[in-house]
């Protein structure tokens, strides 16, 4: 093969990256490169810059994950369409190649671009070579900038919708102004059934339909009993709330219990005695029973005759 000039070794230079060459133009570029400081440090620029570029884009998409087989078949595919016989035609003089470096960076993206292509593609392997080269170049078409085309990233934002705070339950207390009965029921005929002591935070359970008298389940004993309002202030979320305004959904409605039925114990008294035999001066003369002389007996009933 003839020596090569400087654009004839840069453009094999360019294509040895891919390993595209033939030996012959192995050959003749070792031998350019021998003699050639610029185009060795051409060479070395290049190999930097496909580096860089071929990090760039492990970073972004990672390293595809082929089979050895698949991988072959990839870089055959390659260099039948972009091969000195394959689809772009012509040796490393042919105007297709013709300022290689133009299309360095966007040829190793398309490189790997298609190689993720063929993971996907595995099982089409049965189509045609030009339908799967065709879906190539239009991933690389799709994903490559052009010079007069600035390309502005979209950002898609998600909006998470903040769910709807739920109201915190009103907390509802009795705080007694004085020491105050609790007493079985609605008024001063029922026992007292417990204290509930000035300054100290009761729970009431429930009222009266005349909202004067709250009932509690008593501190000591434990049992349900009634306050009178008038001894008591009630308070909703730490504010004094008169009753009548407290929603019966924190304060429901009860019935008062059944008044106590009072009852009477007889004084027993002593038997009646005749006057003559009492013990008692019944005439105010100043004698008593027998020494009465109006007395004529003991079962005598008349003092006075």
């Amino acid at each position: 093969m003839k020596a090569l000039n400087h654009s004839e070794a840069r453009t094999l230079i360019e294509r040895a990256a891919d390993g595209l060459l033939t030996s012959d133009q192995q050959r003749a570029l070792e031998s350019h490169l021998q003699g050639c400081a610029d185009c060795r440090a051409y060479a070395g620029e290049f190999a930097a810059l496909e580096a860089a570029l071929g990090d760039t884009f492990l970073e972004r998409w990672g390293k595809p994950q082929l089979s050895q087989a698949t991988e072959n078949k990839l870089v055959k595919q390659l260099q039948e369409t972009f091969g000195p016989n394959g689809g772009s035609g012509g040796g490393p003089g042919a105007k297709s190649f013709g300022n290689w470096a133009r299309w360095a960076g966007p040829l190793i993206l398309l490189v790997l671009l298609a190689a993720a292509a063929m993971a996907t593609l595995e099982f089409r392997a049965a189509q045609p070579k030009q339908e799967t080269v065709e879906l190539m170049l239009d991933l690389f078409e799709s994903e490559t900038p052009t010079p007069t085309a600035s390309r502005t990233a979209t950002v898609t934002r998600t909006v998470t919708k903040t769910p709807a705070e739920t109201p915190s339950p009103l907390v509802l207390v009795a705080i007694p102004k004085r020491n105050a009965n609790c007493r079985e029921g609605n008024g001063n005929s029922f026992d007292i059934a417990d204290t509930l002591f000035e300054g100290v935070p009761y729970t009431p359970i429930a009222r009266g339909f005349d909202n004067l008298w709250v009932q509690f389940r008593g501190p000591v004993t434990n049992v349900k009993c009634w306050a009178f309002i008038e001894n008591i202030d009630l308070l909703i979320d730490e504010v004094v709330t008169p009753i009548e305004e407290i929603p019966e959904s924190l304060l429901p409605f009860v019935g008062y219990p059944p008044s106590p039925t009072p009852t009477f114990t007889a004084t027993p008294t002593s038997a009646t005695q005749p006057q003559c035999s009492d013990g008692i001066d019944n005439d105010k003369d100043g004698a008593i029973d027998m020494q009465d002389k109006d007395c004529k007996d003991r079962l005598d009933n008349n003092e006075f005759d």
